[in-house]
């Protein structure tokens, strides 16, 4: 029996365009995310992917792992994430993603620039790799 292709992933290029629930939390079962691969899902206007070992990235960014946020009280930051997908009315888009970080930093020149899905092969939770621009970063 011939192996079945991954089914490819189309990269949304605009903040406010939704990313399709399977791409931005994605399932454990998904075979294009086996063994904690990450997949772009979004990538910035104007911006450009470089790759290193197979690893795609956004240069002169700063890339914050979602699954790590718990320097955050897990209190506050799941109140953060509900404020911003009550006021934008979704928690699928680039945008979100970019209010959620300015609100957990402090900091309204965030700009996410790259958005990478994963799922975590230890316990299975989807996770995001956002690569940030913005003053105080670099």
């Amino acid at each position: 029996m011939p192996a079945k292709l991954e089914e490819s992933i189309e990269i949304v290029r605009d903040k406010l365009q939704p990313i399709e629930q399977r791409l931005i939390y994605p399932s454990h079962d998904d075979p294009r995310f086996k063994g904690g691969r990450q997949q772009t899902v979004f990538l910035a206007q104007g911006s450009q992917l470089t790759s290193d070992r197979g690893d795609a990235f956004v240069e002169d960014v700063l890339y914050q792992y979602t699954g790590r946020l718990g320097f955050i009280a897990a209190e506050k930051r799941d109140s953060l994430r509900g404020t911003v997908k009550r006021e934008l009315e979704t928690d699928q888009t680039a945008q979100f993603f970019e209010y959620f970080m300015q609100r957990i930093f402090d900091n309204v020149n965030l700009q996410v620039q790259h958005i990478k899905s994963a799922v975590d092969p230890r316990n299975g939770a989807p996770f995001q790799v956002l690569g940030l621009a913005g003053v105080g970063l670099s």
